[in-house]
């Protein structure tokens, strides 16, 4: 059994304390009598830099991201997406309306409604931009893996076939766009022989999933922003298939005929949704240029998502090896136990520019496997199981001196025991931790468009210290 585990069960008595620091996480009831227990931290400053993401893994992203915005630091950077139907549900069970001229059924009008809440953008809120819609001719397989450089014109009729301008305020003041709940849609008209074609197919494609992708493939949604000045910021859109419905709708209506004179006597209207759902495929597509990221600038590290930049910290094999000479040292008088390990990382609060550009909630760490793709870090914990290494960087702050709350850091939790398989592994886990390299993004990088900037050197300033990326391990020296 791990020397860890004991500690966690145990009670810690704090008889010195190598830095200020809380040591509250530990936890427990008592250890062994015959035991003396001493409490340290010890932190390590972390080699980092910027570097350009590769092409990420985009299908299925819980958002859909439009627009185009151009950032000071990061450069142009533009998002479109691609997108199956689903012939949708009525009350829970599969929708099986058939539309047939026969019955006097006429098409009205072909829209695809795409809806956001308050919020779900980033940049010029006044920016227009022109969306175009095209047809896929191109099936997307739920099987197959895309990724964010997936380029929907390979996979498009060239024929545009909606479009529509817009900006992400849609004409709507802020009293409205201040009510509870408010979601707002983008209604954009779909040309009627998209609408015909799927208004008079036959009712085994229109009711079988399967069958409807084969016959009509889905859209490629792209943009482009009216105005000619290059400077321009523009805007990006978040369109989340998962909390707000996405869909293509067909609107019709009945003719009601008067049995003996044959005379229309009314007019019922009706809708057929088709929406985006998980049985959809979907795919972001990203596209960057004009980065002002220096990757050799080792002040800052420069984070944003949408397969942009990340930031690259070091922890090579000379820092794991002394910390598992350290762990495993069972001919010294006494023993380590790791108590807890975080990563902490620090916002350039100015560079990032908070109050224009929100920076993100939480940030991820990834690692690369023998793939080259980017993944969780895992380890296989005591009990067998395959568990997280280490937890999300949740975003912290603090107060300034005018009482202003601004976002200050974040820090990343170490899943208890694997920071002892991390530098002295377990046979089992080898291949699981061989790696020197990991990685900081935001979470979910290709739903989400949240960027941030970060020091990557000690700041010293008359009133205050803000340190270089730095991980903190606490342990327990056991005699």
């Amino acid at each position: 059994m791990r020397l860890s585990q004991l500690i966690m069960a145990a009670a810690v008595v704090v008889l010195s304390v190598s830095c200020n620091d809380d040591f509250s996480s530990v936890g427990g009831n008592v250890l062994p009598g015959d035991e003396v227990i001493s409490t340290h931290v010890e932190t390590n400053t972390l080699q980092a830099l910027s570097e350009m993401s590769d092409p990420i893994k985009s299908s299925n992203p819980t958002s859909f991201i439009l627009g185009e915005l151009q950032d000071e630091y990061f450069g142009a950077s533009k998002a479109d997406f691609i997108t199956q139907f689903s012939v949708g549900t009525i009350d829970g069970t599969r929708d099986t309306t058939s539309l047939k001229a026969a019955d006097n059924y006429e098409l009205d009008s072909t829209r695809l409604l795409l809806k956001y809440p308050l919020n779900s953008w980033t940049g010029d809120t006044l920016a227009n931009h022109i969306v175009s819609i095209y047809e896929l001719t191109n099936s997307l397989s739920p099987s197959s893996s895309y990724n964010s450089d997936t380029k929907g014109a390979d996979l498009s009729d060239p024929e545009v076939v909606g479009t529509i301008t817009f900006n992400v305020l849609n004409g709507k003041n802020d009293s409205i766009w201040s009510q509870a709940s408010y979601v707002d849609t983008l209604s954009i008209p779909i040309d009627d022989a998209i609408g015909e074609k799927i208004f008079t197919v036959g009712v085994d494609t229109i009711t079988n999933n399967t069958l409807f992708r084969d016959f009509f493939k889905g859209f490629y949604v792209t943009s482009e922003l009216e105005s000619d000045d290059p400077d321009a910021e523009g805007s990006l859109v978040k369109f989340n298939h998962r909390s707000t419905s996405q869909e293509l709708v067909l609107y019709y209506k009945r003719y009601e005929i008067d049995a003996t004179l044959g005379d229309t006597i009314g007019t019922t209207l009706f809708e057929r949704k088709f929406p985006v759902n998980s049985e959809s495929v979907k795919i972001n597509s990203f596209v960057h240029s004009n980065s002002s990221v220096d990757q050799s600038d080792i002040s800052k590290l420069f984070v944003q998502p949408m397969a942009g930049s990340m930031g690259n910290i070091k922890i090579d094999n000379a820092f794991k090896e002394a910390w598992g000479d350290s762990i495993e040292n069972i001919d010294s008088d006494y023993h380590l136990g790791i108590a807890a390990v975080d990563i902490n990382v620090f916002i350039d609060t100015t560079a990032t520019n908070y109050r224009t550009y929100a920076p993100p909630q939480s940030l991820s760490i990834y690692r690369k496997n023998d793939k080259d793709e980017l993944t969780t870090p895992t380890f296989y914990n005591d009990n067998g199981t395959l568990s997280s290494g280490i937890g999300s960087g949740l975003l912290y702050t603090d107060v300034n001196e005018n009482d202003e709350v601004y976002p200050s850091h974040y820090k990343f939790s170490f899943t208890p025991g694997y920071f002892e398989e991390l530098v002295a592994p377990s046979s089992y886990n080898i291949d699981l931790v061989d790696f020197e390299d990991i990685y900081i993004m935001p979470l979910s990088p290709e739903s989400n468009f949240d960027r941030v900037i970060l020091h990557n050197t000690e700041i010293i300033s008359t009133t205050d210290t803000i340190p270089a990326p730095y991980i903190a391990i606490k342990y327990i020296k056991l005699k």
